[in-house]
């Protein structure tokens, strides 16, 4: 019976994105881990700080998440700004003369954001090089079709 004196109804079979099988295989295993994580503690108990665990460690990925979303967010837009610097260059400088001003070099921003995080690429490496070292992390880590 439930709180309000309905008949209470087993998850397994009911409105479940998993099929019955694989939501009776999850809950097992679910009782499994609270068991291990907190040996000898009631269940309920042992859920409910699996749970709290669970949470934090979610606002953590979140947050994370955010702050590297907000440095891929500068990075782009340091190299979108470098490059429309170089294709104002490949026209003539037409901006700059009407200006009668040296325009900054369109570069410093990403330095910057590079020098910050320890991310220059050493003294006398090669564009080719780099290009190639970032192909073999990706492939590596999943992160590009092979």
């Amino acid at each position: 019976m439930t709180h309000n004196g309905s008949p209470a109804r087993s998850r397994v079979g009911s409105a479940s994105p998993l099929p019955a099988a694989q939501f009776a295989a999850a809950h097992r295993l679910a009782d499994v881990l609270i068991a291990r994580a907190h040996p000898g503690v009631p269940r309920e108990q042992a859920a409910a700080a699996l749970l709290r665990a669970l949470l934090a460690d979610d606002e953590c990925v979140r947050s994370r998440l955010q702050a590297v979303r907000a440095e891929y967010g500068d990075l782009l837009a340091a190299a979108r700004a470098a490059v429309a610097e170089e294709r104002d260059a490949a026209r003539g400088h037409a901006r700059c003369l009407l200006h009668r001003r040296r325009r900054p070099d369109p570069w410093w921003l990403v330095r910057g954001l590079l020098a910050e995080r320890g991310q220059l690429p050493p003294d006398g490496a090669h564009a080719p090089q780099l290009l190639a070292d970032a192909r073999g992390t990706a492939a590596l880590t999943g992160a590009m079709p092979s």
